[in-house]
């Protein structure tokens, strides 16, 4: 079939054209593209195709045009249209308007064709002289993402404002008031189309919000039209909660994946309203279906990124090393590689208080929270509790995060839990922590790490470094961890010992420091060994009747 024919056979009246708009070639055939007219104005979403294949046939793709009542086809108007358009022109939203007719239950009707893209979507509107939407269609691809301002605390309002818990920064059943809307910040949040519910809903590649539990029932957000504030909430909003956990949990993926790490590569579903009401949240690796669920008890758990962040690290573990939490030491381990996680998260934004762990949903009338830990060592200090004894863990890794960088420290726990099996103790996670170091950082943090882990008890050549004990009638070395990492002096008591010399060696066993004793009596001496450079060392006390050694530590 040729045009002409097309044209005499399929285009219902006289007052119907075609215009090329353009011609494609393909392997086997010649591929003309022309609008439909009417009067010279185009016909919306009316494209007639003609096909010539090298065989000579020629294929014609179109709509069925032949139902139209071509009596009913008004007359177009432009001029009432002249002031939206001048408004319309000025938006930098939009790059293409038209007045063109278009196909309303088989009938023919003129409007403003507007296209232009918005949050992230490219559309084309068909407006009516007041500029009122009479139709919408959506230009973009499936599953695509928009970015929008979100309101979020961030970490927490107790961080934010620097301050304690109390007073007008307290819970009062959910309600909000000045201090914690200052508190408040902005953050952008990545919302995905749901082609099904034609809906924005708070979905990521690595985050999915959904209502799991069911008790209480409450739905996340979804978002038909969007603007600048859809999603500003405060926390007296269930949305708010929703935002907030979505926002971190997007925030701190995209931390793994600034470190190149693979894990929790897929969309993590979570309820930032569960465990009905009770002040409890829970990784639960499910049946290959991991989740994420957040307790309204006391302070609702979604609001405080230090909870959130927590237990994604529990998700991060479980991807890493799947099945193997099962233990007391492991349960430890995971506790307390979660609270890392969580403290080094919220120190990156704000550095007030972050020893303090859970600094807006705990440390308050609900429960205690808990905070890092400089003064026990491994293994006697163990108290056979997941949580505190997670916390020695978490100290360690810590300190070491502040000696080394939190990038560099993650770079190599991230691989090391790889490693975690069932019944693991913190010995053995060290050796692998080191492990992991050795090869992740080609031994650039070696020195640092043995020494803060020696700090703590937790290599085997040094376990128990730190006494918990003031013994009886041994010489006694105090502060040794002000010595190792804020130059400040040891103190050694005496307990009643008659002390001849001390001596210091170096880990090869040469002698670097050596002084006779004629210091008057004292309940105890403050020693500065300013000499000392970074690096672990032997000290050695000679009394009247025995050696007593320590293992001592120094580093900045």
């Amino acid at each position: 079939m040729t045009q002409e024919e097309y044209v005499t056979e399929w285009l219902p009246h006289p007052s119907f054209s075609l215009e090329l708009l353009s011609i494609d070639t393909s392997r086997s055939a010649i591929h003309e593209t022309y609008q439909v007219l009417i009067n010279d104005i185009p016909l919306l979403h009316a494209a007639i195709k003609f096909s010539t294949y090298t065989t000579q046939s020629t294929v014609v793709s179109s709509p069925d045009l032949t139902a139209i009542n071509v009596a009913l086809v008004p007359n177009v108007d432009r001029t009432s249209y002249s002031q939206l358009i001048k408004s319309l022109n000025s938006s930098d939203n939009i790059y293409n308007s038209d007045i063109q007719y278009y196909i309303s239950n088989n009938s023919v009707e003129f409007g403003l064709v507007i296209e232009g893209h918005d949050y992230g979507y490219d559309y084309r509107h068909i407006l009516n002289e007041s500029g009122e939407l009479i139709m919408e269609y959506i230009l973009s691809s499936n599953n695509r993402d928009t970015t929008v301002l979100a309101q979020i605390f961030n970490p927490d309002p107790i961080t934010s404002a620097e301050t304690e818990y109390g007073g007008n920064y307290s819970d009062q059943g959910d309600m909000s008031n000045d201090q914690l809307l200052a508190a408040m910040s902005q953050g952008n949040v990545s919302l995905r189309w749901n082609e099904d519910s034609l809906s924005w809903e708070l979905k990521s590649d690595f985050a999915w919000a959904l209502d799991l539990d069911q008790s209480p029932k409450i739905a996340p957000p979804f978002y038909t039209n969007l603007t600048p504030t859809s999603l500003f909430y405060t926390r007296s909003e269930s949305e708010f909660e929703f935002i907030n956990v979505y926002y971190h949990l997007n925030t701190y993926h995209q931390h793994l994946t600034s470190l190149g790490s693979p894990l929790m590569n897929y969309p993590q579903k979570f309820d930032a309203h569960a465990k009905n009401g009770a002040d409890q949240s829970s990784f639960n690796p499910g049946n290959n279906d991991p989740n994420l669920l957040f307790g309204d008890g006391g302070v609702d758990d979604g609001e405080d990124a230090d909870v959130i962040v927590h237990e994604y690290g529990h998700a991060i573990l479980y991807d890493a090393a799947p099945n193997s939490n099962i233990g007391a030491q492991r349960n430890a381990l995971d506790e307390g590689t979660s609270d890392y996680i969580a403290m080094s998260y919220s120190k990156s934004i704000n550095e007030y208080g972050y020893q303090d762990i859970f600094n807006w949903d705990g440390h308050n009338e609900y429960w205690n929270g808990r905070e890092l830990v400089s003064n026990r060592t491994y293994p006697s200090d163990l108290v056979d509790n997941e949580y505190a004894d997670g916390l020695l863990w978490a100290s360690a890794i810590m300190e070491i995060s502040n000696c080394i960088g939190r990038r560099q420290t993650d770079s190599i726990l991230f691989e090391a839990i790889y490693s975690f099996f069932p019944f693991m103790t913190m010995s053995q996670a060290t050796d692998a922590f080191m492990s992991a170091e050795t090869n992740a950082t080609l031994g650039d943090y070696k020195e640092i790490c043995e020494v803060v882990f020696c700090t703590y008890g937790l290599l085997e050549q040094c376990h128990d470094t730190l006494l918990s004990e003031l013994p009886l009638r041994a010489p006694y070395l105090g502060n040794t961890y002000d010595f190792g990492f804020n130059n400040e002096p040891i103190y050694l008591f005496t307990n009643g010992n008659e002390i001849e010399y001390i001596e210091i060696f170096n880990l090869q066993g040469r002698l670097v420091y050596f002084e006779e004793w004629n210091k008057s009596e004292a309940l105890f001496y403050k020693l500065s060994f300013e000499s000392l450079t970074n690096g672990g060392y032997i000290l050695r006390i000679t009394t009247e009747s025995e050696v007593y050694p320590f293992k001592l530590l120094k580093f900045r």
